[in-house]
C-alpha cells in the first residue's frame, strides 16, 4: 500500500500523467455548505463543515480532508479507506507535509473508536514532527 501511495502522488515518476492527476484531485462537495451544493466542484477544501470539525471533498476514488491538528494548526490530507470481511484499512497523504500513513485493523466492535484513536495518534505525530504551514 505504501508503494502505491508514493507512486500515485509522485509528480515525476508516478502512475498518472498531469491531466490524470488533476482529475484525481478535483474534489466535489460532500454536503451543502457556504453556498456550495453537494456534488459541486470545490476549488479548495480549506475549512471545517458546519456540523463537523473537518472539511471533506470527494474526487475520483479519494477524499480530501481539511483537518485541525491538536495544536490548532491545520493540514489537508488525501485519503481512501475501505473494509471487508471484518477488516478496515485506510491511507492518508499530506501533500503539504509530504507525510504518508496507513493502517489496517480487525474492525470488530468498537470499529469507530479504533479508527478515531488511530487517526488521532497519526495527527498528533504529524503535529509534533512536521512544521506547520
Amino acid at each position: 500500500m505504501s508503494k502505491y501511495i508514493h507512486a500515485l502522488f509522485d509528480d515525476k515518476n508516478g502512475l498518472l500523467n498531469p491531466s490524470q492527476y488533476a482529475q484525481l484531485t478535483r474534489m466535489v462537495a460532500t454536503e451543502d455548505t457556504d453556498g456550495i451544493k453537494a456534488g459541486q466542484y470545490l476549488h479548495i477544501v480549506d475549512k471545517p463543515s458546519k456540523n463537523k470539525n473537518y472539511g471533506l471533498g470527494y474526487g475520483l476514488g479519494i477524499m480530501e480532508s481539511f483537518i485541525k491538528l491538536p495544536n490548532g494548526n491545520s493540514i489537508t490530507m488525501y485519503e481512501h479507506g475501505g473494509d471487508t470481511l471484518s477488516f478496515d484499512s485506510n491511507w492518508l497523504y499530506s501533500p503539504q507535509k509530504q507525510v504518508y500513513a496507513m493502517y489496517s485493523f480487525n474492525s470488530q466492535a468498537p470499529y469507530s473508536k479504533i479508527r478515531s484513536f488511530l487517526e488521532s495518534k497519526i495527527y498528533e505525530k504529524i503535529d509534533m514532527d512536521c512544521t506547520s504551514n
